[in-house]
């Protein structure tokens, strides 16, 4: 049973993302939208990582925490996943429609040095957060202290993790990422 819900949450949160990739796709072949001039500034400003980008990733990763350990705001970090890779696939394909071949090795770039490893990031600790609510949950109904202070304990130090790899990470685009996509 408890191997269930464990899987059960981890397809759920993968379905959904995929789900979101594939619909934002769909949505921005379907419309073929008209946006080469924000295409052009969007790739214009790929190298200029400022410091707000980090502080939105660290602020994101800290609103998935509180909200994921409150049970009535478990459904908006979830809500957000679904919003991210829907953007993500809405703008994969709008560099399709507009730069056909160039723009899908382009964006596959973009998303593989920039992207790729917060989305990761977000997806798993979306998990990890949604396991331990329940286990919290589990704890308040068994009345089971011992095993509650450990759950808590073990949440904050995941946030450590997490908000370190996720600080490497901005890091790293920021001296390579960025100027490994102003060469392309």
């Amino acid at each position: 049973m408890k191997a269930l819900k464990k899987n059960a949450v981890t397809k759920f949160v993968i379905t959904l993302s995929i789900i979101g990739l594939i619909s934002g796709l769909i949505y921005s072949v379907a419309l073929k939208p008209d946006l080469s001039q924000y295409l052009k500034s969007f790739i214009k400003s790929i190298g200029n990582i400022r410091i707000n980008t980090i502080l939105s990733n660290i602020g994101i990763i800290c609103l998935i925490f509180i909200l994921s350990h409150s049970v009535i705001g478990l459904p908006i970090p979830i809500l957000y996943l679904f919003i991210e890779t829907f953007s993500i696939g809405y703008t994969f394909g709008i560099f399709i429609v507009t730069y056909k071949l160039k723009g899908l090795l382009f964006y596959l770039i973009y998303f593989l040095l920039v992207k790729s490893v917060f989305l990761v990031l977000v997806i798993l600790f979306i998990i990890v957060c949604t396991r331990s609510t329940l286990k919290i949950i589990t704890s308040f109904k068994e009345k089971n202290k011992d095993q509650l202070y450990k759950t808590i304990k073990y949440s904050f130090i995941r946030l450590a993790i997490v908000l370190s790899i996720s600080l490497i990470n901005s890091i790293l685009i920021y001296f390579i990422a960025n100027k490994i996509l102003a060469i392309i």
